[in-house]
């Protein structure tokens, strides 16, 4: 993992422009600052003008783990592809994985509100249904290390067994065998006739993405992390505008 602005990789994600590549971001962490509860996410106003004016140069998706009825009120007037619930929501919808979705993540609600009910030492996870999946936020835990390994061990006597992801200060819990990011990714990819694209991220989640064997795609991390797939990092979130501008002064 090598850092994105260094010429050499300057040069190479100028080779990808030339390729008029689908641009795709994560949405927390990476577009918006992460912050202390996930409700009160959203986008700069500098960062949103500048997603504006991409939107109209280039193929834009936004590939999050929140659903596209929440993206949608973060997102005003968007102009982008929105792809929610890492991957399960905004492409080719298939109503019967969507149904069987909804009720699991129901059944799964009921069960993991009772573990919440009777644990003093979960008192401050918040449970969040996202219609296809559950989130489990532990950002206001005194002791995460505790309640994490009490969450995960309650979900993995749930029925049928859910597909954990973890993330920062969460636990995703998603049904077997539906599409992750690299797959929403991919389709996407196929879908608006792409053969190239850049997908930029910062958590365990986008790893499905940047772990994808296909050199077309030019992943990037917020943050450098030993072991992660990704092939570029920034340093920080504050430098997604940088990336922005870069993608906009190319084309003027």
């Amino acid at each position: 993992m090598t850092y994105l602005f260094r010429p050499k990789n300057i040069q190479a994600l100028q080779g990808l422009i030339q390729k008029a590549p689908l641009l795709a971001f994560d949405f927390d962490g990476t577009l918006a600052p992460l912050v202390q509860n996930h409700e009160g996410a959203k986008l700069s106003k500098k960062t949103e003008m500048l997603l504006k004016h991409l939107a109209q140069l280039y193929p834009v998706i936004i590939v999050s783990g929140r659903s596209i009825k929440d993206l949608k009120s973060r997102l005003r007037n968007s102009k982008w592809l929105l792809i929610g619930n890492h991957g399960v929501e905004g492409l080719q919808k298939n109503t019967k994985h969507a149904n069987q979705s909804k009720r699991l993540s129901l059944h799964w609600q009921k069960s993991i509100e009772q573990v919440l009910d009777s644990t003093p030492l979960l008192a401050k996870i918040a449970l969040e249904n996202k219609t296809y999946s559950l989130s489990l936020h532990l950002r206001y835990s005194k002791n995460k290390a505790a309640a994490k390994k009490i969450l995960v061990k309650a979900a993995m006597q749930l029925e049928p067994i859910p597909r954990l992801v973890h993330g920062k200060s969460v636990i995703n819990l998603i049904p077997q065998g539906l599409p992750h990011k690299g797959d929403a990714l991919l389709s996407a990819m196929k879908k608006l006739k792409k053969s190239h694209a850049f997908f930029i991220g910062d958590d365990v989640t986008d790893e499905d993405a940047f772990s994808l064997k296909n050199k077309k795609i030019f992943s990037v991390r917020i943050g450098k992390k030993m072991g992660s797939s990704a092939k570029y990092h920034l340093k920080r979130q504050s430098e997604i505008n940088r990336v922005l501008k870069y993608f906009l002064q190319i084309n003027q």
